[in-house]
C-alpha cells in the first residue's frame, strides 16, 4: 500500500474513532471539509506541519500516521456520522438552490423589464431554475466523485438546453438562431471536454 493511502486510512480511521465528521476535523485544523475529504481519499496529502497537528490532535506520534493500522468502527457510529454528513450536505444544497433561484428570479425579471416584455411565465422561471439546479449538482458531483466525469457532463448538458429553452421563450422566439448556435457551441465544448478527460489528456 502506498504512503498516501496509508495516511488517508489512518486519518479517516482516527477521525471516525473520535466520532467526528470531516467538518469537525476540518474546523479543528482550520481547513475546509473538502481538504479533509481529499486527504481521506488519498487525492492529496497534508503538509508536514498539518500532519504534526493531526497527530497531536489524535494523541499519536507522527510516525503512527505512516504505519498501517486496523480500525474497528461501530456500525451505529458510522450511521450517525453519515447522517450528520448528509444533513450538512442537504443544508448546503438547499441554501445554494435558494440563492441561485433568487438570483435567477431577479435577473429574469430585470431582463424582462429591460426588453419591454410582460412578466415572464412560471415555465421560464422553471427552465432557468432547473438549469441552476443542474449546475449545482454538477459542482457537487465533481467535489465528491472527482473520478466520475459522465454525470457532471449530463447535468451541464441539461442545464445548457434549459437555458436555451428559457431564453427562447423569454425573447418570444427572437434571436432563435443565435440562441441555438450558443447552445450547440456550449454542448460541443462539453462533449470535447469529456472526450479529453476520458482519453487522459486533461487532469
Amino acid at each position: 500500500m502506498e504512503v498516501n493511502e496509508i495516511i488517508a486510512r489512518n486519518i479517516a480511521g482516527l477521525r471516525k474513532k473520535k466520532n467526528w465528521t470531516q467538518q469537525d476535523l476540518a474546523d479543528r485544523l482550520n481547513y475546509s471539509d473538502k481538504a479533509v475529504s481529499k486527504w481521506e481519499r488519498g487525492l492529496s496529502l497534508p503538509d508536514a506541519v498539518t500532519l504534526y497537528e493531526i497527530a497531536n490532535l489524535f494523541g499519536v506520534p507522527v510516525q503512527y500516521l505512516y504505519e498501517e493500522h486496523e480500525y474497528i468502527i461501530d456500525p451505529e457510529q458510522e450511521k450517525k456520522l453519515n447522517r450528520r454528513k448528509n444533513l450538512y450536505l442537504a443544508i448546503t444544497i438547499c441554501s445554494a438552490i435558494f440563492l441561485v433561484v433568487t438570483i435567477i428570479w431577479i435577473a429574469i425579471t430585470y431582463v424582462a423589464k429591460g426588453i419591454g416584455t410582460e412578466t415572464p411565465s412560471f415555465f421560464i422561471y422553471l427552465d432557468f431554475g432547473l438549469a441552476g439546479l443542474m449546475s449545482i449538482l454538477a459542482v457537487i458531483d465533481c467535489i465528491f466523485y472527482p473520478k466520475n466525469h459522465i454525470r457532471p457532463v449530463v447535468y451541464i448538458s441539461v442545464a445548457i438546453w434549459e437555458v436555451v429553452t428559457g431564453l427562447y421563450f423569454l425573447f418570444h422566439g427572437e434571436y432563435f438562431l443565435w440562441i441555438m448556435m450558443g447552445g450547440i457551441l456550449l454542448q460541443a465544448f462539453t462533449v470535447i471536454y469529456l472526450l479529453l478527460i476520458r482519453h487522459g489528456k486533461m487532469h
